[in-house]
């Protein structure tokens, strides 16, 4: 499915052997939206060491990103979306408070985190998710793109994936804004037009000095 969310919204993908600690370290960074849909481990007694689990392309290599880690991070997101099982789970920490690797997202700068309480069916989550992104994509406000995807999914679920544990366990949490997918294109054109509005200015300071001279 990465592929099919990528192409919604014009964005990069990384998958397999890509889908390492690193090239999302390096990568992350100052997107409107970022899907994290590896394995996660919720650590009860230590939760600064929750981790989500990457991919690893060698025995040594740490693919584990711990939730102290994220702290540190700059993830300027309108919207990180954990789809691992107990992302949002928190826990208690003397000193501290509650913690959660989605509180971690929150504090590294991204404004709305969508996230699990427990471990949801992965089949009926894919499903949330993907209708989740077709309406954030119409311009829906986030809480409100999430509440319609839930109920689409309630109105054609059969059987026991109907009950509340198979799709009551993604939540949103901060921001609830709709995301302006326009505005990257907008600022791009803008600091064009500023470049361009300098350049002229240094053109015209540079042929007045030429005119003195002569």
């Amino acid at each position: 499915m990465a592929k099919e969310y990528s192409q919604l919204f014009n964005g990069t993908f990384f998958i397999n052997e890509n889908a390492s600690k690193q090239i999302f370290k390096n990568e992350a960074n100052e997107h409107k939206i970022i899907h994290i849909g590896t394995h996660a481990e919720s650590n009860n007694i230590s939760p600064e060491l929750s981790r989500l689990i990457f991919a690893k392309n060698s025995p040594e290599e740490d693919n584990s990103l711990y939730t102290y880690e994220i702290y540190n991070e700059n993830l300027n997101a309108n919207l990180a979306i954990l789809t691992a099982c107990e992302t949002g789970k928190p826990s208690y920490q003397a000193g501290e408070g509650m913690i959660s690797l989605a509180h971690a997202f929150n504090y590294a700068g991204s404004e709305s985190i969508l996230t699990s309480l427990w471990k949801i069916d992965k089949k009926s989550s894919a499903e949330i998710i993907e209708l989740f992104f077709k309406n954030i994509k119409q311009g829906l406000p986030k809480n409100k793109a999430l509440q319609q995807a839930k109920l689409h999914y309630i109105s054609s679920a059969e059987g026991r994936t109907v009950r509340p544990e198979y799709w009551a366990g993604l939540i949103l949490i901060g921001d609830t804004a709709p995301i302006n997918l326009n505005s990257s294109s907008n600022l791009n054109w803008w600091y064009f037009v500023c470049a361009a509005f300098v350049i002229l200015i240094v053109f015209f300071v540079l042929k007045k000095r030429n005119q003195h001279k002569n």
